[in-house]
């Protein structure tokens, strides 16, 4: 690269980042597409010498969500352990704590809910190999009930985190092999979201709502009475409660329109029972539809979850 580009690069940087003439951004969004090249990341891995394992992160073309490029993490995990990542760190004051919410693209091929690896997303004040340095989320699954290929899937987490003493904060994205087989993903369009107050950080969207008691038997008029909602546990330390939302629809003759969603209850786990969800001769048909939101504790809450139903069907 010559001295020109060089400057225009760095100087385009600069702008996007909001820095001061000072040096390092402290605060931002920064995206990353890999269209061109690695954008400062490195591939970095661990638990993966005995026995030795093949694997490799690199830009690749097969697939992408924004642009035509993407980053292919490939580990052919025969030791049951392999941890691969991309790594990137971040300019920031020292000692200080900052919010930061991690959000991309990702495309699994993992299906059902048998055999899933570990995601690996984090923003640590410590590189990666460092112990303790690697944060685990939620699972590989793409949710396809059958073997579809590659799905894509929109991941969001949020952090709060104090700086080290260099000034250092240090996003990770990867892959822990839980499995004895060989797997091969894909990243892109990477968003990191770093804010000098915890208080402006939305918390991230909850994720995985469903209902574990999808049959009920009718007891007095009613087709059951209660639900049980669970959901992935959000990240975030200073997370305060979760906020529950409902909507339904009625059916007699014909079908009502679905009402408006509205807050019904809060809980402190990532859990939430419901009761006495009736039908009536009038309506002998109900459809209650169900929604979470994450809120921390300065009052900032995330947007609504995903929607799950749950049809109540009276019995004469």
């Amino acid at each position: 690269m010559n001295k020109l580009l060089s400057f225009l690069v760095i100087s385009s940087i600069l702008v996007l980042s909001g820095c001061s003439e000072a040096g390092a951004p402290k605060s931002g969004t920064f995206q990353f597409s890999f269209e061109h090249d690695m954008q400062g990341w490195t591939v970095g891995g661990t638990d993966l010498d005995n026995p030795p394992v093949e694997w490799s992160i690199e830009r690749s073309q097969d697939i992408a969500s924004d642009g035509n490029t993407a980053l292919r993490f490939y580990l052919n995990n025969v030791n049951d352990a392999g941890k691969i990542w991309i790594e990137k760190p971040f300019d920031v004051d020292p000692s200080r704590f900052y919010g930061a919410q991690v959000e991309y693209d990702l495309a699994s091929a993992d299906w059902g809910d048998m055999n899933l690896w570990t995601i690996i997303t984090g923003v640590i004040s410590k590189p990666p190999k460092e112990k303790g340095g690697l944060v685990y989320q939620g699972a590989t699954g793409n949710s396809a009930r059958e073997e579809e290929g590659f799905v894509w899937l929109h991941k969001s987490y949020g952090f709060n985190v104090r700086s080290n003493e260099e000034g250092k904060l240090y996003a990770v994205i990867g892959f822990w092999g839980t499995w004895e087989t060989a797997r091969t993903y894909y990243v892109d369009n990477i968003n990191v979201t770093i804010t000098s107050s915890a208080q402006d950080l939305v918390p991230a969207v909850p994720t995985g709502l469903e209902n574990l008691r999808e049959e009920y038997g009718p007891t007095d008029g009613r087709y059951g009475d209660e639900l049980f909602l669970t959901w992935d546990a959000n990240t975030e330390s200073n997370l305060k409660e979760y906020r529950i939302y409902r909507s339904l629809k009625r059916v007699n003759k014909e079908e009502f329109p679905k009402t408006s969603f509205i807050p019904i209850a809060t809980t402190t786990e990532n859990t939430y029972v419901g009761s006495n969800l009736t039908v009536t001769e009038e309506y002998p048909t109900t459809i209650f539809y169900y929604k979470v939101s994450a809120v921390d504790e300065a009052g900032n809450e995330s947007p609504a979850s995903e929607e799950v139903a749950i049809e109540y069907i009276l019995y004469g």
